[in-house]
C-alpha cells in the first residue's frame, strides 16, 4: 500500500504511510509521513470534530502558545520541545509533530531515550557505559529541562503529565526534549484530560484522585503539580532512585499502599526529621549534591511536599543547577561511574560515588558583586577550578543571568589551565580585565593564579570581582 493523504486544519495536504506505524502510546498511534522529519499521531479516541474543547485546546497549543514560533528564539525552543505543528482533521483526528531528532534514539534498538532509562538503577545498568553519561551531563540535562518547563510556566501553561516517560534525554550532549505536550493545561480555559503518571503526580492530586471530577476538594494538575514532578525527575536523574519510594509500608493492600505512599502519607526518603522511610541500601545521600541542590530538595520534598505554594519554581532549579555545575570537580577513579562530584568548600575532597580521595589542591574562585564605586560585597557563589574550566558572562557580570542559553552563540569569556603544576587564567573576552591594583589582562593574555589573587572580571557597571583561594 502506498501513501494516504491527510488534511490539516489549515487545508494543507500531507501524505503518510499507513503501514509504517512508528509506535503507539496510551492516547495516540504514530505514523511516518512522506516528509520523514514529520510524524502524524492519530488519536485512538476519535470524537471527531464534535469535541469542540479538543479543537480549541489543539489550536491554542499549536498557534497561540507555541514557543517555537517566537521571533528570534523559535529555533532555540525547538531544541527543548517536540511541539505540534498542525491539527489533522482527515481521515482521522490527530496532530502533526516533528520526528524526534536521531540523538534521542538508542542505536541498539531500545527505542527512544526516555528519561526512565536514566531514573532507576535497574534500567541504567542495561545501558552501555557511553550512553549513561556522567554527573556533569545529567546536571546539564536537568538544567535543559528546567529551561523548557520555565518557559512553559511563564506562559501560564502546565504540562499535566510531566514524567520520565514524557522527557527524552541525551546524556552525550546533556540535553532533553519535552514530548506529549498536546494536552497542555491552561488554568480556567482548558482543563486536564489526565491526572498524571504514577510516581510523578503531586501528593494533593493522588490524595483526591478517587473523588468525583466535579468534587470541590478534588485537585487537578497545574503549574504547582508540575513543580513536584519536575523535582522528582531531577532527583531520579541525579541519584537513580525515587524520592518517596522507601521501606515504609502503609497498607497490605497494594492499591491503598500506593495511594498513601504517593499521596496523604508521602514522606521524603531522606527527611532528617523522620527517617522511617529511609531505604536500608541507600549508598549516596542527596547531601552529596552540594548545598544549592540540597536546599531546593528540602524545600520541595519536605516543606513543599504537602504545601504546593512552597515548591521552588523552574527558574530557581535552573539557577541552582548552574551553580552546582560551577562547583563540580572531576574524579579520575577508574571505577567511578559519575566521573564528577560536587566539591563542598571546607569538606574533605573525596568523591562520594567511588570513595577516591583528592590529594591535589583545588583552587576556588570567590565572586564579589559591585556595591558602589570601589566597594564589592561577597556572594554565596564560588567556582571550583579544574583544567579547561570555562568562565562565562553570568560569572563575570551580575546583570547577566545564568545561563543565557537563549543566545544562539554562547561564548566563554575566560578559561583555566594547569601546566607544570601552575594554574593560569586566560582572558578570552573582548574587554580588558584588571588584576590586583593596576595590572591589565588584555584579551588573549594569561596570568598565573595564586592564593589571594584579585581579578576584576569586567569593567562594566555590574562587573564582578574575583578572589582566588589556592591551598596546599
Amino acid at each position: 500500500m502506498g501513501f494516504i493523504e491527510a488534511q490539516l486544519h489549515n487545508g494543507k495536504i500531507i501524505r503518510y504511510h499507513p503501514e509504517k506505524m512508528l509506535g503507539e502510546g496510551a492516547e495516540k498511534e504514530f505514523f511516518l509521513t512522506e516528509d520523514e522529519n514529520l510524524v502524524i499521531g492519530f488519536y485512538k479516541d476519535q470524537n471527531g470534530l464534535e469535541d469542540k474543547e479538543r479543537i480549541r485546546r489543539l489550536m491554542s497549543v499549536i498557534e497561540k502558545y507555541n514557543p517555537t514560533l517566537d521571533l528570534g528564539n523559535g529555533e532555540v525552543w525547538e531544541k527543548h520541545f517536540c511541539w505540534p505543528k498542525a491539527f489533522v482533521v482527515k481521515p482521522r483526528i490527530g496532530i502533526l509533530s516533528p520526528k524526534f531528532p536521531l540523538q534521542y534514539y538508542f542505536k541498539d534498538g531500545k527505542g527512544e531515550k526516555k528519561g526512565k532509562w536514566f531514573s532507576s538503577k535497574r534500567l541504567f545498568k542495561k545501558l552501555q557505559k557511553k550512553e549513561r553519561g556522567t554527573l556533569l551531563s545529567r546536571l546539564k540535562i536537568c538544567r535543559h529541562l528546567t529551561q523548557a518547563i520555565g518557559r512553559m510556566h511563564a506562559a501560564g501553561l502546565a504540562h499535566s503529565d510531566l514524567s520520565s516517560n514524557n522527557v527524552l534525554m541525551d546524556a552525550s550532549r546533556g540535553t532533553s526534549l519535552v514530548i506529549d505536550i498536546d494536552s497542555l493545561v491552561v488554568p480556567g480555559i482548558f482543563q486536564p484530560k489526565v491526572l498524571g503518571t504514577r510516581g510523578y503526580m503531586a501528593p494533593e492530586v493522588v490524595k483526591t484522585s478517587q473523588l468525583d471530577l466535579m468534587h470541590p476538594e478534588k485537585k487537578m494538575p497545574s503549574i504547582k503539580t508540575d513543580l513536584h514532578a519536575l523535582a522528582v525527575i531531577i532527583y531520579e536523574t541525579l541519584l537513580l532512585r525515587h524520592p518517596l519510594e522507601g521501606k515504609k509500608s502503609y497498607s497490605s493492600n497494594f492499591e491503598t499502599d500506593e495511594l498513601l505512599m504517593f499521596g496523604e502519607k508521602a514522606l521524603f526518603i531522606e527527611n532528617p526529621l523522620d527517617t522511617s522511610n529511609c531505604p536500608d541500601n541507600m549508598d549516596v545521600s542527596f547531601q552529596s549534591l552540594g548545598p544549592h541542590l540540597v536546599s531546593l530538595f528540602q524545600r520541595v520534598f519536605i516543606d513543599g511536599l504537602h504545601e504546593p505554594d512552597l515548591r521552588p519554581t523552574a527558574y530557581e532549579w535552573e539557577d541552582v543547577l548552574t551553580r552546582t555545575l560551577d562547583i563540580l570537580y572531576p574524579c579520575k577513579g577508574s571505577n567511578c561511574w559519575q566521573k564528577w562530584f560536587v566539591y563542598k568548600k571546607g569538606s574533605e575532597p573525596k568523591c562520594p560515588f567511588c570513595g577516591r580521595k583528592i590529594s591535589e589542591p583545588i583552587p576556588i574562585m570567590h565572586l564579589f558583586q559591585k556595591f558602589s564605586v570601589g566597594q564589592y560585597l561577597p556572594e554565596k557563589h564560588y567556582l571550583t577550578i579544574c583544567d579547561k574550566k570555562k568562565l562565562y558572562a553570568w560569572h563575570s557580570r551580575s546583570d547577566v543571568f545564568c545561563p543565557n542559553e537563549i543566545s544562539k552563540n554562547i561564548k566563554w569569556e575566560g578559561s583555566f589551565s594547569l601546566d607544570d603544576q601552575k594554574w593560569t587564567f586566560r582572558n578570552e573576552s573582548s574587554e580588558k580585565m584588571v588584576c590586583s591594583v593596576s595590572e591589565q589582562i588584555r584579551p588573549g593574555d594569561s596570568v598565573e593564579i595564586s592564593n589571594g589573587k584579585v581579578i576584576l572580571l569586567s569593567t562594566a557597571p555590574k562587573g564582578r570581582l574575583a578572589i582566588f583561594e589556592v591551598t596546599a
